[in-house]
């Protein structure tokens, strides 16, 4: 599911250097996520703090975010100094039988 929702986060834009080359979606030390709201909202394993957290230990602090039905968008802005050392293992936050298993790992 990570590589899936990251694949399609991953586009070409053009730039002066080179056209077409391969996007890591940070423009100008900001990062524009964009999820299917479910793997925030409705996993076992992650909610809007976790998935915050996660970005934060990455050096990254949440500068807005909003969302509609179906996706949730994220605006990160790379930290001037590194972030302590975090890890993130798979650990349950929430259970219910309708909820997916989205999880992130660090």
């Amino acid at each position: 599911m990570i590589c899936k929702s990251f694949s399609l986060l991953k586009s070409r834009l053009p730039n002066s250097n080179e056209e077409g080359t391969e996007s890591d979606g940070s423009l100008g030390g900001y990062l524009y996520v964009v999820m299917p709201l479910p793997c925030i909202s409705n996993s076992r394993y992650m909610n809007e703090d976790h998935y915050c957290k996660i970005f934060q230990a990455s050096g990254f602090k949440l500068m807005a975010s909003k969302s509609s039905p179906k996706l949730a968008f994220h605006i990160f802005r790379r930290l001037t100094s590194p972030p302590p050392k975090a890890s993130f293992p798979k650990s349950k936050l929430r259970d219910g039988p309708a909820l997916n298993n989205f999880t992130i790992v660090l």
